[in-house]
């Protein structure tokens, strides 16, 4: 490399940085004000659904705090037996209960700060989805600024829901999976994306179920694009850990019971194949999650770019998730906004996509 060429990429690195320490404080900002406004409405009454996701994280943070490791395990083992949920979110609000008294205010205030690390992991992987290495930064901004700027995020955030917890580690996934391209011959990548694909699962069942197929449709993609043979390690080390943590889990016939119970608990509030129902969380994305016209743009074009190059592995992940996490929360017979919160960001930050082939 010339030296005219080093302080060219080390200008592009300073942006990259500069837009990424801009952003951190941005999105700490904003963090910061939700959770005051949590704070300030702390007498709010829990929903049903809070209550049933703060108790078992109360409990893990009491078994923490006594230095049981079994009554921990048995707890998170049996945490759907309750919940009807897994237990990766108590695991992660937990040692919060054991820094400050448990509650449902710091609850809430927990999944306000995984919502801005999720802002932040997805500024990470709107860089990496760059056409243009030089205009990483302006992905990244623009597309972690899409999701920071969506208003469902915040909302549904500041509630001890399980989706926070959801989109971060869909996020991290993702953006583990597009660092190993086809040609990739180590295995941290792929085995971080599949220790972070267990733990969707383990968050909640859907969140598993959307990213594990689209992990398993690129990489049929890959090899039909490629027109090669299943590298065998490839799949060994994406799957393989993942899979082992899934037969721990299923090797006990009531839990498959209860996913079975859990697919069929949402009563249906609009008929499946209608309209309505097919294109609700179309909708949901573009009139809801991207609620300004700029954004909407950005975003279609975003997607647009996407599937022309699904060839390449970057796009590819992404459009084969987004295509599987569609269709399947389609297929629920209840819609509701809530349930697009790991997918819309999936889609937002294409806007980053969008504007860089703008400015190109």
């Amino acid at each position: 490399m010339e030296e005219g060429d080093e302080v060219k990429v080390s200008h592009f690195e300073r942006r990259w940085l500069l837009a990424l320490v801009s952003l951190s404080a941005l999105v700490g900002l904003v963090g910061a004000t939700v959770a005051s406004g949590v704070h300030a409405h702390r007498a709010c009454a829990p929903t049903f659904d809070e209550a049933v996701h703060v108790l078992p994280a109360a409990q893990a943070a009491d078994d923490l705090r006594h230095l049981n490791l079994v009554s921990f395990l048995q707890h998170s083992y049996h945490q759907d037996d309750v919940a009807q949920y897994p237990f990766f979110h108590s695991w992660l609000v937990s040692p919060v209960f054991l820094l400050v008294s448990p509650g449902l205010t710091v609850a809430r205030v927990a999944n306000v700060a995984f919502v801005c690390l999720s802002v932040l992991v997805s500024f990470f992987l709107a860089s990496e989805l760059s056409p243009r290495k030089d205009l990483r930064w302006l992905a990244g901004w623009v597309g972690a600024g899409m999701v920071l700027a969506a208003l469902p995020i915040w909302v549904y955030g500041s509630r001890v829901y399980l989706e926070p917890v959801g989109l971060l580690v869909t996020l991290a996934a993702l953006f583990c999976y597009v660092k190993a391209p086809p040609g990739y011959t180590g295995r941290f990548w792929l085995v971080c994306t599949s220790l972070l694909a267990a733990a969707s699962f383990f968050t909640k069942y859907s969140f598993g179920i959307f990213l594990l197929g689209g992990l398993a449709l690129s990489e049929v993609l890959g090899w039909l694009v490629a027109r090669r043979k299943m590298g065998v390690l490839r799949c060994l080390y994406l799957f393989g850990p993942c899979g082992v943590l899934l037969l721990m889990w299923f090797i006990n016939p009531d839990k498959l019971r209860r996913l079975l119970v859990y697919s069929r608990a949402q009563a249906p509030n609009m008929t499946l194949w209608s309209i309505e129902s097919l294109m609700y969380y179309l909708r949901s994305v573009s009139q809801v999650y991207a609620n300004t016209p700029l954004a909407l743009v950005l975003m279609l074009l975003g997607v647009a770019y996407s599937v022309c190059w699904t060839r390449d592995h970057l796009y590819r992940a992404l459009s084969s998730y987004l295509l599987v996490s569609i269709v399947l929360v389609t297929l629920v017979p209840q819609k509701n906004h809530r349930f697009a919160y790991t997918i819309a960001p999936a889609v937002l930050l294409l806007g980053g996509v969008g504007a860089v082939w703008l400015v190109e």
